[in-house]
């Protein structure tokens, strides 16, 4: 992006430097600078301005800042707030590429979802994806910097508070979304699941028209009817637009059939739980509004790697197993990953914390 192109989408003012100098990447952390990118301080329990320095001995080409600085070598841009200036780099980003883009939320399930739904598109796209769970208001505009032409993107967007996913959906401007469920994390901030639904809904302000994709069976996402969005569902209890039957759980994997334009073909997640048929349903159905073929988002379900430390097996000595669910241990992933221990045989220990 060139120095101009920063200042347009900022609104900043070129304190010093090129207009038509050239930044070949973003970060806000001074260790993993690279030759010839921006720097943007961010201010929290640190001051990120206190580092500028540092950045640029790390290679930084050029800075962001909030407040003048002295410097007469390098690129340096004056914004009213780097924090919001990130959003809006990336949200320029967005707006001038040619991606189409997949918003993701939900009380639980975002991640591994975001894997699924990444490893179907990939079967026929370029797909750039979240990192981990990157997913906030430092996370998602910087998964958005890292865009080099993909044909997709693929973004998570996670919240504690309301209105914090109308400004990640509206940096994002997803034209397709998906809400896995509405549970209980962040409830004593929220107040009610009823609340929950309502931040978690905020995925829909950034989209124009699109495709918003929900749980049938989540008693509270069975509920919404958005205005100028179209509606799928997905489900195994209720009636839904792609539907999962005939479902077999076992230790290691889980299979199930589901039934498109008329034709059965047979699913199978190489990861145990029901709750990872839903995530495969929401990402079977995303992969078609995209219009790859079944057989792809079939291999895309099949071939999919989680993000580490949800659902990991180790195998140790004396034939004992341990599965890392360690990432995450709100209600609802706590009883998803209790019902996939029921289902093993033998002796079974949960270390819960």
């Amino acid at each position: 992006m060139l120095i101009s192109e920063i200042i347009e989408a900022t609104n900043g003012k070129l304190l010093n430097g090129h207009l038509d100098d050239q930044v070949n990447g973003f970060t806000q952390d001074t260790r993993v600078i690279q030759p010839g990118n921006l720097y943007i301080p961010l201010v929290g329990i640190k001051d990120g301005h206190d580092y500028i320095p540092q950045a640029f001995e790390n290679g930084a080409t050029a800075t962001l800042t909030s407040h003048p600085i002295e410097d007469d070598v390098h690129n340096v841009i004056l914004v009213e707030d780097t924090m919001k200036a990130l959003g809006d780099l990336a949200r320029y980003v967005r707006v001038h590429s040619n991606a189409k883009v997949v918003g993701i939320t939900g009380s639980a399930g975002k991640t591994s979802t975001k894997d699924m739904i990444a490893s179907v598109i990939s079967q026929q796209y370029t797909t750039l994806k979240t990192q981990g769970n990157y997913n906030n208001n430092i996370g998602l505009p910087l998964t958005i910097l890292r865009y080099n032409g993909e044909e997709v993107m693929v973004i998570e967007m996670g919240m504690n508070h309301l209105e914090e996913i109308d400004y990640l959906t509206k940096i994002a401007l997803p034209d397709i979304a998906a809400i896995t469920n509405i549970g209980t994390a962040h409830i004593g901030e929220l107040g009610s699941r009823e609340n929950i639904l309502q931040a978690k809904m905020e995925i829909v302000h950034g989209m124009n028209h699109g495709t918003l994709v929900v749980n049938n069976d989540n008693d509270l996402l069975s509920t919404v009817h958005p205005e100028g969005i179209s509606l799928k569902t997905i489900g195994i209890e209720s009636e839904a637009d792609l539907k999962a039957t005939d479902i077999i759980l076992n230790e290691d994997m889980s299979s199930f059939r589901v039934k498109v334009d008329g034709q059965d073909y047979d699913v199978r997640v190489y990861v145990p739980g029901v709750h990872f048929i839903f995530n495969a349903l929401i990402a079977i159905q995303v992969g078609l509004l995209l219009d790859i073929p079944m057989e792809k988002c079939i291999k895309g379900i099949e071939t999919f790697e989680l993000t580490k430390n949800r659902n990991d097996i180790l195998t140790l000595e004396r034939h004992i197993r341990v599965i890392d669910g360690t990432y995450n241990a709100n209600l609802d992933s706590m009883k998803s990953s209790i019902d996939v221990l029921s289902g093993y045989a033998g002796r079974k220990i949960a270390v819960l914390g």
